[in-house]
């Protein structure tokens, strides 16, 4: 059994870092998060609260798009950048409403 399981074993990205760090305040809280597979990084936002009107979340990775997509409680991306050897990576997100808004980070992903 354990020969079968070491045989079907794949290789670790040949990157680092990444997960999720939360932000909050009165009118907001979110994840801001981001993983990668050693060539891409993927940035995405998880949503837990939000008040106001108008309210829009824009997702943002280094050396990468953005993206802005009305709020709502739950997943939003992945936004994606092609890693290249010593770069740091962060996801960043930006909720707004006539509420106020928030910035938030991802922890850092890098090649090295």
């Amino acid at each position: 059994m354990t020969a079968a399981l070491l045989g079907t074993a794949t290789a670790p990205a040949n990157a680092a870092g990444g997960g999720c760090r939360p932000h909050s305040n009165t009118a907001f809280s979110f994840d801001a998060c981001q993983g990668d597979d050693g060539v891409l990084v993927y940035g995405d936002t998880y949503i837990k609260r939000f008040t106001g009107s108008h309210c829009r979340v824009t997702i943002r990775v280094t050396n990468g798009s953005s993206q802005s997509y009305p709020c709502r409680i739950g997943h939003l991306g992945p936004q994606t950048a092609r890693m290249s050897r010593g770069v740091d990576y962060y996801t960043s997100s930006t909720i707004s409403s006539s509420a106020g808004s928030l910035y938030g980070i991802s922890p850092r992903s890098w090649k090295p």
